[in-house]
């Protein structure tokens, strides 16, 4: 938009595509001796750096070519021209230039990556821009909205490679705040870095429902708040509190969750030399896909294995069995039994417990994972 007044009208408004030669705000104007007129101009601009917009989408600010002589096409380069004998050519002029700030953000995740005990370090950068030739001041605030069943171990964050500060563990509703009034020089950037150290808690004492749930989108597109690994950063620039920018990303926090469950298929009791038949169900509560899957079961003396019955099973050792599932999906589960025959020791309550317990799987990456309510190992009756 664009108008103007002055002492002796009420003003009108201005054609916002400025013509070649400028708005003409007065034309034949009469002005007595040592009489001064004042014209005022308003003017409502955005700054626009969008790709296919108008403009080569690059800032130059006053004195950009020469810092003594702001030049048009420099910031709001203005010039005021005076024609004192009607022929149409500038007896004087007289120009002005300012700038403007416009402040951009982003944010993205650096790198995710997992510790031996399942744990997450997950590390963010937060990239400020004033995009304008102004100098201005911001503030910068994180809010991380998890699943509630994730726990911080630590925060800190760093701004431009200095030394780190360290956060918080309980950002609370309005997260942290990492930049306050903080000053910014046109054209210039300032970078915060992020590192976040994570536990997933689906145990009994879990600070949420016990059920991890990935990040979900809106109709929009937009991640919503309690999912997942969901932060967004919230940039105040009008100093008014209220953020003028938001940016969020969202993750998941990869886990292995397996459980196993053996039942006796036999409906009627047994004698000696009869099969007993035990059906193993194992379980990838996870959600992440669990590969070389070892299964054993620990062979009581009240039973004997036939390698013909149970090609698939294998004797590890002389009382303990070992089974392999090459890989079970999230939320998918597996199958599998063991035929045994049942011996003369049998009725010896000491000798008819037959157990079996996950022993190891690898991650998606090959690699062994800890469970996270439970540790797979060979060790028997634990």
């Amino acid at each position: 938009t664009a108008q103007f007044s002055s002492n002796f009208s009420t003003g009108s408004n201005l054609n916002p595509t400025v013509p070649l030669n400028g708005w003409i705000l007065a034309n034949g104007k009469s002005i007595q001796p040592f009489q001064d007129d004042t014209f005022l101009i308003q003017m409502g601009v955005v700054l626009d750096l969008d790709p296919g917009t108008l403009g080569n989408n690059s800032y130059r600010p006053c004195g950009f070519a020469n810092p003594l002589i702001p030049r048009s096409g420099e910031g709001l380069f203005n010039v005021a021209l005076l024609d004192l004998n009607n022929d149409l050519r500038a007896e004087r002029r007289d120009t002005t230039c300012d700038d403007l700030a416009q402040i951009i953000h982003e944010k993205r995740i650096l790198s995710q990556s997992y510790e031996p005990d399942g744990s997450l370090r997950i590390n963010y950068r937060i990239s400020i821009q004033n995009e304008g030739g102004k100098a201005t001041q911001y503030t910068l605030a994180d809010r991380p909205a998890f699943d509630d069943d994730l726990v911080f171990l630590s925060a800190q964050y760093s701004i431009n490679g200095a030394s780190p500060n360290s956060l918080t563990n309980n950002p609370g509703p309005a997260g942290w705040l990492l930049a306050q009034g903080r000053s910014i020089s046109g054209l210039g950037r300032d970078s915060f870095d992020l590192s976040l150290h994570l536990q997933i808690n689906l145990g009994d004492n879990s600070p949420g429902n016990r059920i991890f749930e990935d990040c979900r989108q809106d109709a929009l597109g937009n991640y919503l708040s309690g999912f997942g690994l969901f932060n967004e950063t919230q940039l105040d620039f009008t100093g008014d509190l209220v953020p003028d920018q938001r940016d969020t990303v969202c993750s998941a926090f990869d886990y292995y969750d397996l459980a196993l469950k053996k039942t006796n298929v036999n409906i009627n009791p047994v004698k000696k030399g009869d099969r007993v038949v035990f059906r193993i169900t194992v379980y990838n509560q996870g959600n992440q896909t669990a590969r070389n899957i070892k299964v054993h079961d620990y062979l009581p003396k009240g039973y004997k294995f036939y390698p013909a019955l149970n090609p698939l099973w294998i004797a590890y050792n002389d009382s303990t069995l070992e089974y392999l599932i090459p890989s079970i999906s999230a939320r998918d589960s597996a199958n599998f039994d063991l035929i045994l025959k049942a011996t003369g020791f049998l009725q010896d309550k000491r000798y008819n417990l037959n157990q079996a317990e996950i022993i190891s799987f690898l991650g998606n990456d090959q690699r062994p994972y800890p469970d996270i309510d439970s540790w797979p190992d060979s060790l028997r009756y634990n």
